[in-house]
């Protein structure tokens, strides 16, 4: 898939187009969900049950995309599809209209997933170039983590770009401690800090004259957990969530890793594994994209190919 992302990017391709050339590399298999899966077959037997489902999922269906603080962005596809799957249930006539709709749904949760897949690669391709090309320099004393203009929700980011591990000030990492892209469609970056002074203080040295002061170091350091406990109670929850946030006081080392990632609930309460979830059958997508390409009104162009060595 990276070598797609790399060959995509090479050739101009957009986020779109490259998570289109990913559903080509494997048979891409959508699970469908419960709430997807009981509205469906309530359907084909119509009558009350299906109103007692789509009641039943109606406020689930609705909360899809959204956060504790507001809406996650890039999740409106799958909730406006879904949503739309509703409503085509609820108004269709025949079986087969409801097979039809749900095979839609399922082609779009597919592309959905590809792109959540092509612009998290895409932008860690990025991010891996432009650390490569600028660790080397002596002058590039460590990156600071920065969020994106997109940031609208509160969670690990948040950590990373506040906490001063290395003494290089809030975000501030050394280059070989560079925290890695925390979750999916994470658009958040790190910029090299730099030292502005990096020939005058060699000249300085040479001369054997005072050193110019050392900006880019900072007279403290702060943790992930202490900087988390010195925010206000509403904003803890709104980072870690409720149940994190009530341990944080006691134990911030049940909540937070030293690099400042945050511990997933079941691990911080000291559970043996995360709690089961109820996953629906596969239905591969395969048969579902060549059909919707088949229609198409100019042919899928064929994918950019890599050099041998590249």
């Amino acid at each position: 898939m990276r070598r797609q992302v790399v060959s995509s990017i090479r050739a101009g391709e957009g986020v779109i187009r490259t998570a289109e050339r990913l559903l080509d590399i494997d048979a891409p298999v959508v699970r469908v969900p419960e709430h997807v899966r009981a509205v469906r077959d309530a359907a084909r037997g119509g009558g009350p049950a299906l109103r007692e489902e789509v009641a039943r999922w109606r406020s689930r269906v609705n909360r899809l995309g959204q956060g504790p603080s507001g809406r996650a962005p890039g999740n409106f596809t799958i909730r406006s599809a879904t949503q739309d799957l509703m409503r085509k249930i609820r108004s269709a006539a025949h079986p087969a209209d409801i097979d039809r709709a749900v095979n839609r749904w399922a082609l779009e949760r597919a592309r959905y997933q590809a792109r959540v897949v092509a612009r998290t690669e895409t932008a860690n391709a990025y991010g891996r170039a432009y650390h490569e090309s600028t660790r080397d320099h002596e002058w590039v004393k460590g990156y600071r983590w920065n969020l994106s203009a997109s940031h609208s929700l509160d969670d690990v980011c948040d950590v990373l770009a506040n906490q001063d591990t290395s003494g290089l000030g809030p975000g501030g990492y050394r280059p070989d401690a560079i925290p890695a892209n925390p979750h999916p469609m994470d658009l958040c970056y790190t910029v090299a800090i730099t030292d502005p002074d990096h020939f005058a203080r060699e000249a300085a040295e040479i001369r054997g004259e005072e050193e110019p002061p050392r900006g880019w170091e900072s007279d403290t350091r702060q943790s992930a957990g202490e900087w988390l406990r010195s925010l206000p109670r509403a904003r803890q929850v709104s980072i870690l969530g409720p149940t994190r946030a009530n341990l944080l006081g006691s134990s911030p080392g049940r909540v937070v890793n030293g690099d400042g990632t945050i511990r997933p609930v079941w691990q911080a309460l000291g559970r043996s594994g995360p709690p089961a979830r109820t996953i629906g059958p596969p239905l591969p997508a395969r048969p579902l994209i060549q059909a919707d390409r088949a229609r198409m009104v100019q042919p899928f162009p064929p994918a950019p190919q890599l050099r041998t060595g590249t």
